[in-house]
C-alpha cells in the first residue's frame, strides 16, 4: 500500500502546546491495544514511531515494553520539546530517543539504526 506522509507540521509553539495538552488517551490506548492484539508476543528491541508528536505513544509503548528502545520521529521540533520534557519526567531518557526529521526519501535512511527496526508504528502520520 502506498502511503503519503502528512504534509502539515505543527511548528508554531501554540499549535504544539494545544496538541500536547489535548487528551488523546483513549485513541492512543486503542492504538497500543491493537498493536498488542496483533503482536501479542512482541519482544522486539527497536521500535520506530513515525510522527510521534509529543511522544505520548512512544512513552507508553516504552512503559509497556521495558526491553524495547523506542525512536520517535517528528518533523516539528516544537512538538518534540514537549516529548523531551515528558521523557525526562518519566525517567525514560535511556529508552526513548526523539529525532527531528521531515520524512522524505532522502531522510528515511537516517531514521532507523543500521541494525534496522523490529517494528515501525505510526498513529496518524501516514
Amino acid at each position: 500500500m502506498k502511503r503519503t506522509p502528512e504534509p502539515e507540521l505543527m511548528n508554531e509553539a501554540s499549535q504544539a502546546r494545544a496538541y500536547a495538552e489535548a487528551d488523546f488517551q483513549e485513541p492512543n490506548q486503542l492504538f497500543l491495544d491493537l498493536f498488542t492484539e496483533h503482536f501479542p508476543s512482541f519482544d522486539g528491541k527497536t521500535v520506530v514511531d513515525l510522527g510521534c508528536g509529543p511522544a505520548d505513544i512512544a512513552i507508553e509503548f516504552a512503559l509497556q515494553h521495558p526491553d524495547a528502545r523506542v525512536i520517535g520521529v517528528d518533523g516539528a521540533q516544537s512538538m518534540l520539546e514537549f516529548g523531551h520534557n515528558r521523557i525526562a519526567k518519566t525517567g525514560l531518557a535511556g529508552q526513548v530517543e526523539l529525532r527531528c526529521l521531515y520524512l522524505e526519501p532522502e531522510t528515511v535512511k537516517h531514521i532507523c539504526p543500521s541494525s534496522g527496526a523490529d517494528a515501525v508504528i505510526s498513529n496518524s502520520l501516514l
